[in-house]
């Protein structure tokens, strides 16, 4: 495992030699940087885990320098602790204010140092861990919702090819049903001599342009639950049938014909026993 390395900047040897050992000896990889032009040189292509910066040198100094450090994207990240023998308060207030997360004055206390560096390399650690797991969630996400949005353009292709072959089909069956079987039916009828025949011939007709009429499509589409007989006498009660002549017609008992009208009419949700079915009927035209 990679050791984490920590910059010191700092002119004076004595300080620097110093921490470089205590901080050697504490596991660490370090880089020296005796002014803060260096420091910013080394700042270029490498990227250490803390600095441990001190105020007073020449040239740039270590305010002038965490300011610059901070004021790049690419460094802002990295923990500063200034160790000085500044100890004024103001001081301290103008270090935090650059940025800085801790401040430890001269003489070094051997402890303390090894305490805060190690308390601040693992925090820095830790919110290095937080974000590549940050950016590594976000890309799952990202692709998953490209995966969606994909998919999503998929359906939207497939819905509108099936409403497109469900128009053409239904398109298709209607043409059929007025260019052939209908011309085809009337002729039977117009050539028919038996009355019973004709009539029935007629009431094929009848049915088959309700298939193709807007007022059949309009109940078979609101009304899934409907069966095909239902269908079928809804059509006679709206032509103006009676229940005599639907049982007739469609040989079966008067009896058979009202338990389908107390039906058609709970499906279709009249709830008041007072209102007309056949009216209802053609209101839905």
């Amino acid at each position: 495992m990679q050791k984490p390395l920590i910059l010191i900047v700092d002119d004076d040897p004595q300080n620097y030699k110093y921490l470089g050992k205590l901080l050697q000896e504490s596991g660490y990889d370090i880089a020296i940087a005796v002014n803060g032009d260096r420091a910013l040189s080394f700042l270029e292509s490498e990227q250490p885990h803390l600095i441990l910066l001190d105020i007073i040198m020449p040239g740039l100094g270590g305010y002038d320098l965490c300011r610059a450090i901070k004021d790049n994207p690419r460094t802002a990240g990295i923990p500063v602790i200034f160790s000085t023998a500044l100890t004024g308060a103001g001081e301290m207030e103008r270090a935090f204010d650059l940025g800085a997360v801790d401040y430890i004055t001269k003489p070094f206390a051997p402890a303390v140092v090894k305490a805060r560096v190690s308390a601040h390399i693992q925090l820095k650690q830790y919110n290095d861990s937080l974000e590549e797991m940050l950016r590594t969630r976000t890309t799952e996400l990202e692709a998953r919702n490209d995966d969606l949005r994909k998919l999503n353009s998929v359906m939207e292709v497939l819905l509108e090819k099936r409403q497109k072959d469900k128009e053409t089909l239904e398109k298709t069956v209607l043409t059929n049903i007025k260019e052939l079987v209908e011309p085809h039916l009337g002729q039977l009828i117009r050539t028919e001599t038996s009355d019973r025949k004709r009539d029935l011939l007629q009431l094929i007709m009848m049915n088959v342009k309700e298939i193709t009429a807007s007022f059949t499509l309009k109940v078979t589409e609101k009304y899934l639950s409907l069966t095909p007989s239902e269908i079928q006498i809804l059509n006679f009660i709206k032509h103006g049938y009676s229940t005599k002549m639907i049982a007739e017609t469609m040989h079966i008992s008067p009896r058979t014909v009202d338990n389908h009208r107390g039906s058609i009419r709970r499906k279709i949700g009249i709830k008041d026993p007072r209102t007309n079915l056949r009216t209802y009927l053609l209101t839905m035209d």
